[in-house]
């Protein structure tokens, strides 16, 4: 199992945290020590030079650096002790341990600097001395008398005497700081716990995408591009799942588009092969029946030969194949056909056919006259054709500037409302009009036409009858 990042984030940057907070324990802890350290050979310094001048003038000296634990000695120039401070020099067990016990031991940790003391120069430093297992603070200075060199003084201190004091100062300072650790890491770890949710949120959306699941969105409240990314994310499963919603329903129009094709063509076939059968088999006697039969599968094979045409120039529409150029189109010319056409159509159906004034006079349009005639053909079928005996049907435009909007509306019954979002599918027939003789590729044709013509079309309904709209640009 793959370790949590929000783990592993953590898990580092404490790890960083931590080891920066040992050295800067360890530098602090350094730096502080050797800041107090020169700051008492600073302050002892001065003191070892006073008590010099003592002894230079009055041959004896006191100091209460004695009664603190410090070894201080003089010496003569033959580097012989010189008994300077009486009965106030601390006893060889009153001294503090780590430090020179015997005078022989004393002389090997201050003979590297005799010389240069008694030479008249000054030592004020930290060191380790010979005999000695710490570092100590070591003091020297020359003693003069009247001008004169007459000898040396030293003082001896052990680091750790000195430091011992400091470490109730460092324990406070590194509980303080172990404390600011502690929490900062419970900070850390609120902080990045949200920031890291986001992504397990979307780590198991994207598991369930996987699998089929598009529903899965995640919050996209996080930190910037962590909220970024959440958004994306949502917008890539949102397109995902219209996709898979736009895969199936193609699947269900394939499935569909099968089916009435199969439906389409099966009765006519069917008809002409019952009648070819018939006659085949010289069943009929009477020429007037013979001739009946023979003009039904004439027109059964009108009806194929209309449907496979159709579904040729939707076919042809829909792919692209069939560029359609636009150009300057005059509008009397298509209105005057389409009159000579149908006026006699609907004179024979007792449908009254009515051509407006504005329809007669519309401006010119920019578009391609045998596709406009084509669309305003569909329409003016569809119409007589679900428009009872006494009906009207009628061709109507307006226009502006910009735009010529065409209308074809019958009296007929009209088309329900929960049916009208399908008229333009193919093979969609509604249930009134299942008697008649239509493909049911008609609407389709014109609304691909139209698209094709940078144009739009729109079906209005009600008790009283159905309008078809559709417009022309002028220009």
């Amino acid at each position: 199992m793959k370790r949590s990042l929000l783990r592993k984030l953590f898990l580092h940057i404490s790890l960083v945290l931590i080891l920066a907070f040992i050295i800067c324990t360890g530098v602090g802890k350094y730096a502080l020590q050797s800041y107090f350290l020169h700051n008492k050979l600073s302050e002892l310094q001065p003191q070892m030079e006073s008590i010099a001048e003592t002894i230079g003038a009055t041959g004896q000296a006191s100091t209460h650096l004695l009664k603190e634990g410090f070894i201080i000695k003089a010496y003569d120039l033959n580097a012989r002790e010189i008994e300077v401070f009486g009965r106030s020099t601390p006893s060889e067990n009153d001294l503090p341990a780590g430090l020179p016990r015997i005078e022989n031991d004393i002389r090997t940790a201050v003979e590297p600097y005799v010389s240069e003391i008694i030479g008249g120069g000054q030592v004020a430093t930290i060191t380790k001395l010979n005999g000695m297992d710490d570092q100590s603070i070591l003091v020297g200075q020359p003693i003069w008398q009247d001008g004169k060199l007459i000898g040396g003084l030293f003082l001896i201190k052990p680091v750790s005497e000195l430091t011992s004091a400091m470490w109730g100062f460092m324990v406070t300072f590194m509980l303080a700081a172990l404390l600011v650790l502690v929490l900062t890491l419970y900070i850390l770890y609120r902080v990045i716990k949200p920031m890291i949710l986001p992504i397990k949120l979307m780590t198991a959306s994207s598991e369930a995408m996987a699998k089929g699941n598009y529903d899965e969105r995640v919050p996209d409240n996080g930190y910037g591009e962590l909220g970024e990314l959440a958004s994306s994310f949502n917008i890539l499963a949102s397109r995902l799942e219209q996709n898979r919603n736009a895969a199936v329903k193609l699947e269900q129009a394939r499935r569909d588009y099968v089916a009435n094709v199969t439906h389409e063509l099966r009765t006519p076939l069917a008809s002409i092969r019952a009648m070819s059968e018939t006659l085949g088999d010289r069943m009929l006697h009477d020429e007037q029946e013979k001739e009946r039969y023979y003009h039904s599968i004439q027109l059964e094979s009108r009806r194929l030969q209309r449907l496979i045409d159709d579904m040729l120039e939707l076919s042809r529409l829909q792919s692209g194949s069939a560029a359609i150029e636009k150009s300057a189109t005059s509008a009397r010319p298509i209105i005057e056909s389409i009159h000579s056409r149908f006026s006699i159509l609907a004179e024979d159906l007792d449908i009254k056919l009515c051509i407006t004034d504005e329809a007669w006079n519309m401006p010119d349009c920019y578009g391609h006259a045998d596709r406009i005639e084509q669309v305003l053909t569909i329409l003016l079928d569809n119409a007589l054709k679900y428009t009872a005996s006494e009906g009207t049907v009628t061709l109507d435009a307006s226009w502006n500037q910009e735009v010529i909007t065409v209308s074809v509306c019958d009296t007929g019954q009209g088309i329900r409302e929960e049916e009208l979002p399908f008229v333009f599918d193919r093979f969609y027939k509604s249930d009134k009009s299942h008697a008649g003789q239509g493909t049911g590729l008609g609407l389709s044709l014109a609304k691909e036409i139209l698209t094709l013509l940078n144009e739009t079309i729109d079906v209005q309904s009600s008790e009283q009858g159905t309008c078809f709209l559709f417009t022309l640009h002028r220009h």
